[in-house]
């Protein structure tokens, strides 16, 4: 039985669905994923097929409106911009959806960022939908979305604005009409299945069992990767290092943040791997060393503390490896898991992008080591889990 990954966005958004995509290829399935053009390579090593979707991963996060949201600045109006230069491009991407086949598939599963678009076209094409988010999605009274709202406003507050989220939502990604898709009509039409684990989020009050998180899912494993000599004497020549890194995010001046994360790594008196990423990182010295793509299934272990973004991809290897983290969120569910890592016990604290400074993140990552053993014991508890068989199970119940 064919299914079609839907799985646009940055590689965080699209690497777990590779490891999701190769177990349900193990279980019989034939899978595809669907994503931009750069990301065909990642995909097909997983030995999937791949099919490509019109856009760039790094149109618009690289323009300047685009950078300054990264960094945590536009306010509303550079906020509105940003919305209105997505959802032209989703345009573009309901026609690639199609094109990339989603009426010849016997399942469609479609990550957060393009549920909405993934469920107009499954209605019409009357092929079934499973929604596959990383993230916290679905209204609730315990939290409201960070997105809107960045504090609490008790449980009718909360529900009503993850409401509000749902609506916008509906607006930016989908039909482009507010109204049609209610959070029952949601609940009682479109499946979904949490990628993210209860260790992370406890089970949530008003979510049903079926709803609430299953565990996270891994990018596929990578048995023949190999590190650079650089990376591999560098580990060798001391005690283990902090890695930094900031995925996906792509910034207006990448030089001041190499500085500044040069003089952190100094004042905390740490040895760094510093993974260059979409920011464009550059900083090397006795002590410290920038490097290219590295699974994080591989470099974190060899860790002593990780400082990231906090996408829900890099969370969860963080926490897969058993190792403290300093966020260092920007836009989107970033602070969410920012919040969380620190509530559970796996973080000294977090910092906006925006008010980084290095003073501050030389401290946070001096009281990274206070958590190890905490962060410790929550990594066996989330290496316990299987959250892609749980997916897999549900695809059986489903297709039958």
């Amino acid at each position: 039985m064919p299914i079609l990954i839907y799985a646009p966005g940055s590689r965080g958004d699209i690497a777990p669905f590779t490891g999701l995509g190769v177990r349900l290829r193990e279980a019989g399935y034939d899978v595809a994923i669907a994503s931009y053009a750069e990301f065909g390579d990642f995909v097909r090593e997983a030995g999937l097929e791949f099919r490509s979707i019109p856009g760039d991963p790094r149109g618009i996060g690289a323009t300047p409106e685009g950078q300054q949201w990264q960094e945590g600045g536009g306010g509303p109006l550079g906020t509105l911009r940003m919305i209105k230069a997505f959802r032209s491009h989703l345009a573009e991407l309901r026609e690639g959806i199609i094109a990339a086949g989603a009426q010849g598939a016997d399942l469609l599963l479609s990550n957060s960022m393009a549920v909405f678009n993934a469920y107009q076209v499954a209605r019409e094409l009357r092929v079934p939908l499973l929604a596959t988010p990383l993230q916290p999605w679905l209204p609730t009274a315990d939290f409201a979305p960070d997105m809107l709202v960045p504090f609490q406003l008790g449980a009718w507050g909360n529900r009503a604005v993850g409401r509000i989220s749902l609506l916008i939502g509906e607006h930016v990604m989908g039909a482009g009409r507010l109204g049609a898709l209610t959070t029952s009509v949601m609940r009682r039409d479109l499946r979904v299945v949490n990628g993210f684990s209860p260790v992370v989020v406890p089970r949530l009050s008003d979510w049903t069992e079926d709803e609430n998180g299953v565990g996270f899912w891994w990018p596929a494993s990578r048995p023949d990767w190999r590190p650079s000599a650089a990376l591999s004497d560098f580990l060798a020549a001391g005690p283990p290092p902090v890695y930094i890194g900031f995925g996906s995010r792509e910034f207006s001046d990448p030089a001041r943040l190499s500085d500044l994360v040069a003089q952190a790594v100094k004042l905390a008196g740490v040895r760094a791997v510093v993974q260059a990423g979409w920011a464009g990182l550059d900083l090397n010295g006795d002590d410290v060393l920038t490097i290219g793509e590295a699974p994080h299934e591989w470099l974190f272990p060899r860790m002593s503390a990780l400082v990231h973004h906090c996408g829900a991809g890099t969370t969860g290897a963080g926490l897969r490896a058993g190792v403290p983290a300093v966020g260092v969120p920007a836009i989107t569910d970033q602070p969410f898991w920012a919040k969380r890592l620190e509530s559970i016990g796996a973080s000294p604290g977090w910092v906006p992008i925006g008010d980084l400074t290095a003073e501050r993140l030389a401290s946070l990552i001096r009281d990274a080591p206070r958590h190890t053993e905490r962060a410790r014991a929550l990594g066996e508890l989330v290496r316990a889990e299987d959250g892609a068989g749980e997916v897999v199970r549900r695809v059986s119940r489903l297709l039958g």
